[in-house]
Formats: C-alpha cells, structure tokens, sequence
C-alpha cells in the first residue's frame, strides 16, 4: 500500500481447478491451512491471523492494525496442500473510522 493503513479483513477467492471433460468435480485451490502477516517496513513482520480454508472466498479477520504490506503463507504440508491460487484479493478497514495502534 502507498502508506501504512488500518487493516481489519481481508478476502480472496480461489477458483475451482480441474473437473470438466473428465467428469470429476474442481478441486478447490483455496490454501489448506495459512498465516497472514502485516508489516510496515518490509522488514519487519507481525503476525495477525492463522486458520483454515477451503472456501471458494476465504474471509479472514482480525483486530486492527496499521500496515503497508500483506504476506499470505500456506502452512499445511506439502503432501497434504496441494497449489493453491487466489483472484480479487480485497482489503478491509475498520468500519466507523477506528484507527490501528
């Protein structure tokens, strides 16, 4: 982001991979297990949310804070988390003007 702002959600969807001519059904793409971290400098990293996904949109919220960047990092095993992929990230402030600390 150009300066660091209040951050409280974020959501991304995962498009479906697969499925078609086959008959099988697509196979979901959305992280199985991530971390998100924000920082200010590029240099220093705060996490402020872990969990589990596997929704076409994946949600995460968490308190507000005041950041530049954004990191996103599947932590699942690489035998147990296949690719993943995410389109029309989007990036939430705090509603009614509530400033990060």
């Amino acid at each position: 982001l150009p300066q660091p702002t209040s951050l409280t959600e974020l959501q991304f969807d995962s498009p479906p991979q697969g499925g078609g001519r086959s008959g099988a059904p697509p196979a979901a793409t959305s992280p199985r297990s991530y971390r998100v971290e924000v920082s200010s400098d590029g240099s220093s990293w705060t996490e402020v949310a872990q969990g589990q996904g596997g929704a076409r949109t994946t949600t995460i919220v968490f308190a507000p804070v005041a950041a530049r960047m954004v990191r996103i990092t599947q932590t699942a095993d690489a035998k147990d988390a296949p690719s993943w992929s995410m389109e029309r990230l989007r990036l939430f402030q705090p509603a009614g003007g509530q400033t990060a600390k």
